[in-house]
C-alpha cells in the first residue's frame, strides 16, 4: 500500500513539474491610436498581454528587422580629401602624392625605392605657392581603382624635395581623410580613415643629418614640410603612411535593437518613441517567453508614417 501511495505521488510531483516547466504561448499585440506622426512627437505604442521579453525595432536605417540575421552592405567607392598650402620659397612642385600596393611596410629609403610608386598628384587640386599660408581644399577623389581586389592593402606617400641652393618652400597638408560613398543611391557615408587614424611616419633623407631647425615633421593634425630658409643641399623626404585596407562596400552589420522589456521588469502597458526624420517605417516588435526549457516569441509589425 506505501508503495503504491509513494508511486502515485511521485507520478503527481512528475506532472506538476512538466507542467511548470513548460514556455508558455507569447500572448503580445501591439496596436496605436493613429499611424501617422510628425517629426519630433512622440508616438505611444499600447500593449496586451505580459510577456518576459520586447524588443523594438523602430524600421530605421541601422534597426530595419529585414537584417536581423544578414548583414548590411552597400557597394561603396573610397574617396580620399584633404587640405593644402603651399608658400615662400621657390620650389613650386616640392610635394608628389604616389600610392603603391607592394610597398614591403619597412619604413626606410631603399624600401621605398624598391616599390612601385604610382604619381596621383594631378587628380587633386594643389595649390601653387602664395604668399601666405592659405588652405586649400583638394577635392574629393574616387581612389577605388587603386584598390585591385577586397583584399588589397594600399600605402599612400608623400615625396617632398627641395632644390640645393634655393629658398625653400612651406607645404603642409590637414584635413586628410578617406571615406566610402555608397554607390546604390542611398547616400550613406562611413568615414574610414582620418590623419591620425592613417598613422603617417616621416624619413629624411641623409641631408638633413646635420640640420638642428626647422626639420619637417607629423604631429596630431597636419604633415609639414619645411626646412631652412636657405637652402644649401638638396633635401628629400618621404611620408609614408600605414597599410591601409580599402574595401569595396560599406557593411554595417545587422539590425540593432532597442530593450522594451527584461524578464526582470514588470507588466508593461506601453512604450513610447520619436523620429527625427520624416518617412514610412516598419516598426516591429518582438515578444518572447524564455527559460531553460526554451523559448517562444511572436512577431507584431505595424507600419508608421512620420511626416515632416
Amino acid at each position: 500500500m506505501k508503495l503504491s501511495i509513494i508511486f502515485f505521488l511521485a507520478i503527481c510531483l512528475f506532472f506538476c513539474a512538466c507542467t511548470k516547466d513548460k514556455i508558455e504561448a507569447v500572448d503580445f499585440n501591439v496596436n496605436v491610436v493613429s499611424n501617422t506622426v510628425k517629426v519630433g512627437d512622440a508616438i505611444q505604442f499600447n500593449f496586451t498581454g505580459n510577456p518576459d521579453i520586447i524588443a523594438f525595432y523602430s524600421g530605421e536605417f541601422l534597426s530595419d528587422y529585414d537584417f536581423i540575421a544578414k548583414e548590411k552592405k552597400f557597394n561603396a567607392s573610397n574617396v580620399l580629401s584633404f587640405s593644402s598650402t603651399k608658400y615662400s620659397g621657390v620650389n613650386n612642385d616640392c610635394a608628389r602624392l604616389k600610392y603603391s600596393t607592394n610597398f614591403n611596410g619597412s619604413y626606410d629609403s631603399v624600401s621605398i625605392a624598391k616599390a612601385d610608386w604610382i604619381d596621383i598628384t594631378s587628380r587633386f587640386y594643389i595649390p601653387d605657392i602664395t604668399p601666405t599660408s592659405v588652405f586649400y581644399d583638394s577635392g574629393e577623389v574616387d581612389i577605388t581603382d587603386m584598390v585591385e581586389s577586397t583584399n588589397n592593402t594600399i600605402y599612400f606617400g608623400w615625396f617632398f624635395e627641395t632644390q640645393e641652393n634655393s629658398r625653400r618652400t612651406l607645404f603642409k597638408v590637414n584635413d586628410w581623410q578617406i571615406k566610402a560613398v555608397s554607390k546604390d543611391g542611398t547616400s550613406i557615408v562611413q568615414p574610414k580613415y582620418t590623419h591620425v587614424s592613417t598613422a603617417f611616419k616621416m624619413l629624411l633623407g641623409s641631408s638633413w643629418a646635420n640640420e638642428t631647425t626647422d626639420i619637417p615633421l607629423v604631429n596630431t593634425t597636419q604633415i609639414v614640410w619645411t626646412g631652412v630658409s636657405a637652402n644649401v643641399t638638396r633635401k628629400q623626404g618621404w611620408v609614408i603612411t600605414a597599410p591601409l585596407y580599402l574595401p569595396k562596400e560599406i557593411n554595417y552589420g545587422i539590425a540593432h535593437s532597442i530593450a522594451v522589456k527584461s524578464l526582470k521588469d514588470g507588466n508593461l502597458s506601453r512604450y513610447t518613441y520619436t523620429y527625427d526624420k520624416p518617412g514610412t517605417y516598419q516598426v516591429t516588435f518582438m515578444a518572447a517567453n524564455s527559460g531553460i526549457y526554451g523559448r517562444s516569441e511572436v512577431i507584431r509589425q505595424l507600419t508608421i508614417t512620420v511626416e515632416p
